[in-house]
């Protein structure tokens, strides 16, 4: 039984019972309970559908306008949300994943609140009439955007400098120096199926392939990486060490690959890039063919809309 039918309920759900599956060599059906209609809130209907039909696949259910009223060793009591009535789920594990929630303390503190409990902040994410504190991530609510961003760790990740920067001038009294953080409009979103693909979302379109998993590793990894003390950089002026981007940690032979698919990338048509976007066939073509591909879609404007308006005419090949 899974809490939660959002991408985390959503991802626990698929690799949970993959994982399950091949350790146990049973079936294992899992049931997903949303404490609302929507399946997936913020996703496109092609995602929805892809995620519906490896549920039908896979012998996941979700039951949805329902909450987990109480966990048992042996399953979860649940309430539907409109009814009122009570109803079991037999399962031996429960695992909870219904997404962020406001801290009590937070609407305690005086601090101007929404109505969930999460902090607003300004432009520069100062909290209102608190300008010497600061607030990012998941218990926050820009004033400028309206339950924007989303409480997606990429936005936290992101925020996180402009925090650090502007803490460093709020200290140093140069308030001049302030940074605004300006949230991105969307995201590269990639849900893990357990198969080894994944399902992702960028730009209104859909994929569901090995690639879409290979390209999500490769962000994670590379991420990872920025933060493991061995490939951290030692200033010689200070003997401190710092951070080292990400092109800083690909090798020679790695730099040279992502050039030359960079490269290609930027050399098709709107037609052949949206069909390279929905080739889903498990085959030796790399990742980084289709990485470039996004990549270019979020820097030149027409071209995105070309793929975009192609693709929407196209089936995926599968």
């Amino acid at each position: 039984v899974i809490a939660g039918g959002g991408a985390a309920g959503v991802e626990l759900a698929l690799n949970a019972q993959h994982r399950w599956e091949k350790y146990f060599a049973c079936k294992v059906p899992v049931t997903i309970i949303s404490n609302i209609d929507d399946m997936l809130p913020g996703y496109n209907d092609k995602t929805k559908k892809l995620v519906s039909d490896l549920f039908a696949e896979r012998n996941i259910t979700i039951v949805k306008n329902a909450m987990v009223s109480e966990v048992t060793p042996e399953g979860a009591y649940y309430k539907e949300s409109n009814s009122g009535k009570t109803h079991y789920c037999e399962g031996n594990v429960t695992l909870w994943a219904t997404g962020a929630e406001a801290h009590g303390i937070l609407k305690d503190s005086g601090f101007k609140v929404d109505a969930l409990g999460f902090v607003y902040v300004n432009d520069y994410l100062q909290v209102p009439d608190y300008p010497e504190i600061f607030g990012s991530g998941d218990c926050i609510n820009m004033q400028s955007h309206q339950k924007f961003p989303p409480k997606a760790g990429v936005y936290a990740v992101r925020a996180g400098p402009i925090v650090a920067k502007n803490l460093v001038a709020a200290l140093s009294g140069d308030r001049s120096k302030l940074q605004k953080y300006v949230p991105q409009a969307e995201f590269l979103s990639c849900l893990a199926t357990g198969d080894g693909k994944s399902i992702g979302q960028k730009f209104g379109l859909s994929f569901y392939a090995k690639w879409v998993w290979q390209m999500k590793d490769n962000i994670d990894v590379a991420f990872m990486n920025m933060f493991d003390p061995n490939l951290l950089l030692k200033r010689k002026d200070t003997n401190s060490f710092v951070r080292k981007e990400p092109e800083e940690l690909e090798n020679i032979a790695e730099k040279q690959e992502n050039e030359r698919e960079r490269a290609k990338a930027y050399q098709y048509s709107a037609e052949e890039a949206a069909k390279r976007l929905l080739d889903w066939r498990d085959h030796d073509l790399s990742f980084k063919d289709r990485m470039f591909i996004i990549e270019r879609m979020g820097a030149q404007d027409d071209f995105r809309q070309q793929v975009c308006n192609i693709a929407q005419n196209l089936e995926p090949i599968r």
